[in-house]
């Protein structure tokens, strides 16, 4: 058994189909397959069920996931760990993205961040507008939506997330819980306020329920996860809120077109500084780590 094949492994175990861990690893079909095989081989266990509509980890798969993810971020660490040890790294560095990223993600990451780079200062913005890296507002975003498109920029996908309609226990006890999207009409819904309102999620959840009684409108991710915590209404969220709030239940299935990428990004002038490099690995890693929760969450 080595590194490698835990690492095919676990990109199987998340993307759930071997051509989707072979595009997401830079390898072929063919080659996953026989790293999955000589790992199974290795390890004396079927890690995956083989089904028509993918791979689904088996008992003994779901046994090892945590201890898989376990070497992924003793890896990282040990990669992150070098790659301090060969550059030293100091210095100032603005680090702009959503304010849901940054409270859920980035404050508990950058505790870790500390530990290898003492000596960079991180300056965390939330802001859900997006800052101009060009002008110098930020050095690095972390951004969700569509891939942005400006010609000098370095854009690195770092995961897909999805978005799912949520409402609390209490709501669903005295309303009921929508049986399909098009019983939304029927639900108090909570919208979206400013930028908000122009995520996909939100123009989603307008667009299949017109004539929903809208009773709150947030204007940040946050504010709008508190508002159905406080069983105001059902709205959208991302998937990862479930594994945080169990007062919250998903009504139905993810919608298939409400899956979003989050990318990190630079500006080319900046992606060779020793501390644009760090934050950049380093954020790649920890988000890495992250992406089998949000499977289980999606699919839970």
């Amino acid at each position: 058994m080595d590194w490698d094949g835990v690492r095919v492994f676990l990109a199987v175990a998340r993307h759930g189909s071997l051509r989707a861990a072979g595009r997401v690893l830079g390898l072929s079909q063919p080659t996953v397959a026989r790293r999955i095989a000589a790992l199974e081989e290795a390890l004396g266990v079927h890690l995956f069920e083989r089904r028509p509509a993918g791979y689904k980890l088996t008992a003994s798969g779901e046994a090892l996931l945590p201890e898989a993810e376990a070497m992924e971020r003793a890896a990282a660490r040990v990669e992150a760990k070098a790659s301090a040890l060969e550059r030293a790294v100091a210095g100032v560095l603005r680090l702009t993205t959503n304010e849901f990223i940054a409270t859920r993600v980035m404050a508990p990451a950058l505790r870790d961040f500390r530990e290898l780079y003492p000596d960079i200062q991180i300056e965390l913005v939330a802001d859900d507008r997006f800052l101009d890296i060009g002008a110098g507002e930020a050095d690095v975003a972390i951004r969700a939506g569509p891939r942005p498109t400006q010609n000098d920029l370095v854009i690195r996908r770092i995961v897909q997330t999805g978005w799912r309609v949520f409402c609390t226990r209490a709501y669903a006890e005295k309303h009921g819980v929508p049986r399909d999207f098009a019983d939304l009409d029927n639900h108090l819904l909570v919208g979206g306020e400013g930028v908000m309102a122009q995520m996909p999620a939100m123009l989603w959840l307008a667009r299949v329920a017109p004539n929903a009684r809208v009773v709150s409108r947030c204007n940040t991710l946050n504010n709008l996860v508190a508002a159905v915590r406080a069983g105001l209404g059902v709205s959208v969220l991302p998937n990862e809120v479930a594994g945080d709030a169990p007062d919250i239940i998903a009504c139905g299935p993810p919608p298939e077109e409400l899956i979003t990428d989050i990318w990190l990004i630079t500006h080319e002038r900046l992606r060779n500084e020793p501390r644009v490099r760090a934050i950049l690995d380093f954020v790649s890693a920890y988000v890495s780590t992250l992406q089998a929760r949000l499977r289980a969450v999606a699919e839970a």
